[in-house]
């Protein structure tokens, strides 16, 4: 197995996905996220980045030129967060914000 293929499945299996579901949220049959998964075949670019997207991290992370996980400072950031391939609402940002300042007190 290839860095990618091992990545895949580490990335699912956090997330307590099946294949299934992992494909259903990529729009894409359960047959084709097995073959990238095992490594019989390799998503096109635009799926590549989808996986990344989904997965909340970089395409070099996912093909194994990155080891390091994005860290993004929640307090300054203006970029869209995303939970099981679904935006997260600011309302709920605002919750997170605030448990994560509330470690501090």
């Amino acid at each position: 197995m290839n860095t990618m293929t091992l990545r895949l499945k580490e990335l699912r299996e956090q997330r307590a996905w099946t294949k299934t579901e992992t494909a259903k949220r990529l729009n894409v049959g359960t047959s084709t996220y097995s073959n990238w998964e095992y490594g019989l075949r390799e998503p096109d670019i635009d799926r590549l980045s989808q996986l990344a997207d989904l997965y909340g991290v970089t395409v070099d992370y996912l093909l194994g030129r990155s080891d390091q996980l994005p860290s993004v400072d929640l307090a300054q950031s203006k970029i869209t967060f995303m939970y099981e391939g679904e935006k997260v609402p600011e309302s709920e940002m605002k919750i997170v914000r605030r448990l994560l300042n509330s470690k501090n007190d």
